[in-house]
């Protein structure tokens, strides 16, 4: 297959209270998640529509009280021991630990191998995690590129929010949805069964978002279930997040 080098968004996130002299005995470590977005754990197999996404967290690279901590970065997906996609960049830091987030392509069915490589510059130390990638080849009922919005100004956000604050999920409809299907899509809470808000969405074939609010504080878990009604097709997807009262921060 043809090799393709395709952008990396790389999200740092500095964490509060990392010491100066993060460990540098510390050994290199790297975890891979799969993801929906940028804050949004995958729990489905992949299809030919959606674009891999992985989230990676990773630790112990040495710290120069002098210079910033550099380190090299490297992704790769493999099938059957043949590369697909390779990208590679080096990134200067100021911390010991980071987060960030690889937007790979959008692949045919079959089974591939993701190869992440993270390489401290300044100590040598090097480590490389695998993790494999179904992609299914049936097509299925899917939400494409869910994302959550902040809802008056329509641009992404964390999982992160105020009570009462207006918000929306964006996203599109997969093409097992055919048009004139009667789709309907239901935001819940885990916990309490509670119904949000149900949209009956108008046209399939075009993206579309659906708006909510969140009147009760803590950490919530929000079930959002997509039905087609005609083909007797769903899909459900989970999405923690954090709901602070607006009122408390007023204070």
């Amino acid at each position: 297959m043809k090799k393709m080098l395709l952008p990396v968004l790389l999200a740092f996130v500095c964490l509060a209270g990392m010491a100066q002299n993060a460990g540098a005995e510390e050994e290199l470590s790297l975890t891979l998640t799969p993801a929906y977005g940028a804050h949004w754990k995958r729990s489905l197999p992949w299809t030919q529509e959606e674009r891999v996404m992985v989230h990676c967290d990773f630790a112990g690279l040495d710290m120069d009280q002098k210079k910033n901590s550099h380190f090299k970065f490297k992704f790769t997906i493999l099938k059957d021991d043949e590369v697909v996609v390779s990208n590679s960049s080096q990134v200067d830091c100021f911390n010991g630990q980071f987060s960030f987030f690889i937007q790979g392509p959008i692949l045919n069915a079959g089974n591939y191998s993701l190869e992440v490589v993270i390489e401290d510059i300044l100590s040598g130390k090097k480590t490389t995690k695998i993790m494999p990638i179904e992609v299914q080849e049936k097509k299925d009922l899917r939400l494409l590129n869910i994302t959550l919005i902040d809802g008056v100004s329509r641009s992404p956000i964390r999982p992160l929010c105020f009570t009462e604050q207006s918000l929306a999920c964006a996203c599109q409809c997969s093409k097992a949805v055919q048009y004139g299907d009667e789709v309907t899509v239901t935001v819940s809470d885990k916990e309490t069964s509670e119904i949000i808000n149900t949209y009956d969405v108008e046209d399939t074939r075009f993206p579309f978002f659906f708006s909510f609010q969140l009147n009760k504080p803590g950490k919530r878990i929000l079930l959002i279930k997509a039905v087609d009604k005609t083909q007797n097709l769903e899909v459900e997807y989970e999405l923690p997040i954090v709901v602070v009262d607006s009122r408390e921060v007023m204070e």
